[in-house]
């Protein structure tokens, strides 16, 4: 009878542990963001504590405490290099003419008038098209909901950045504290098995997200490299956001792209609509095409199969299954979670063939 009663206390225990994860989302997000950065910094961290002054190596706190300030100095560069642009932007979208905008769309539509007829949308087409087009652009460059959004974003940006950045600077500075913690509430009989699966959750996933920095840094190279080839205005600018949000899997190359055609339409906007704006649209298009070619059959293929040691058809249907699951959140967290699983199946359910097949290679 104890053994029943001490199975339904963990099965308890363990569904208001997760109904609270759920509650505390927010922080259990910040905590995971902290886990990953401690998976990239650790090797940083680890080398200037090795590193010797006058045959004197740097305490942990110190060599953290650089490793941190490094950090903050890339946050601010990228921001330094953000900044500029993006007032740049915000200036054109304040100053942009939409009736004039509206008028130069009206007229490139017109052709279409006699086929919006065809289908039926209106005995008069033209109107209600013209009536549909004004209420999307006035809506889409609505500067003050714009304005609006962005200062909440930020808001809540600084809040999560400084909570992330405080817990990692504790992971990091005593890195056995996770350790501890983990190894505090697992039965003694476990203790070993658990040991190994953080040795090589540490090892796999420390390889992913170093894998992951150096995906983004070829995407936003070889797009920023493409368009500036092109003549494009703040290719620097596009570049860093097609590399960064390219780390959501699939929608994040699509918003990319669309952010980066929205910045070269609204620069050009106030030369007209013509035959030249579109070739250079068309432009900006292919060389986000070829890039991201690139990135699914190069590079995708030789860092994430390589870094966790999945097969890439598992790692397709993975972040297929845990976006139908998470949405945005479960894409970006497939592979890590993934990988995970796998490390534990492998210390605790071996007697099962599939477990065998899916982690010989870990």
């Amino acid at each position: 009878m104890s053994f029943y009663i001490n199975r339904f206390v963990f099965v308890l225990v363990a569904v208001l542990v997760i109904l609270l994860g759920w509650y505390l989302s927010d922080i259990v997000a910040y905590v995971l963001i902290a886990a990953a950065m401690w998976f990239i910094l650790t090797p940083v961290v680890n080398f200037l504590d090795y590193t010797s002054i006058k045959g004197r190596s740097l305490p942990r706190w110190l060599a953290t405490i650089l490793c941190m300030m490094i950090f903050i100095g890339f946050l601010v560069g990228l921001g330094w290099l953000f900044i500029p642009s993006a007032y740049e932007q915000t200036q054109i979208l304040t100053e942009l003419d939409t009736d004039q905008l509206f008028d130069q769309i009206e007229s490139s539509v017109a052709g279409f008038e006699e086929a919006v007829k065809n289908y039926g949308i209106s005995d008069n087409p033209r109107e209600a098209l013209e009536v549909y087009i004004k209420e999307k652009v006035l809506r889409f460059f609505d500067v003050g909901e714009i304005f609006g959004t962005l200062f909440s974003a930020t808001g809540n940006f600084i809040v999560g950045l400084f909570a992330v950045m405080f817990i990692t600077f504790f992971f990091l500075k005593d890195e056995s504290l996770v350790k501890r913690i983990i190894e505090g509430v697992t039965p003694e009989k476990h203790t070993d098995k658990i040991r190994r699966v953080m040795s090589n959750a540490k090892r796999l996933l420390s390889r992913y997200f170093i894998g992951l920095l150096i995906q983004v840094t070829l995407i936003s190279t070889l797009v920023t490299l493409g368009l500036t080839i092109l003549g494009v205005e703040n290719a620097l600018l596009i570049g860093l956001f097609a590399g960064f949000i390219n780390v959501i899997p699939y929608i994040g190359p699509i918003i990319g792209m669309t952010f980066g055609l929205f910045l070269v339409f609204t620069a050009h906007i106030q030369t007209g609509i013509d035959t030249s704006m579109g070739t250079l649209l068309l432009q900006v298009l292919i060389v986000f095409l070829i890039v991201q070619a690139l990135d699914n059959f190069v590079f995708q293929p030789l860092i994430f199969s390589n870094s966790v040691n999945a097969h890439p058809v598992e790692i397709f249907l993975i972040i297929f299954i845990a976006g139908k699951i998470g949405g945005v959140a479960g894409m970006v967290s497939a592979i890590p979670a993934y990988t995970l699983i796998r490390i534990i199946a492998k210390e605790f359910l071996m007697q099962f063939k599939l477990v065998q097949n899916l982690t010989k290679n870990i």
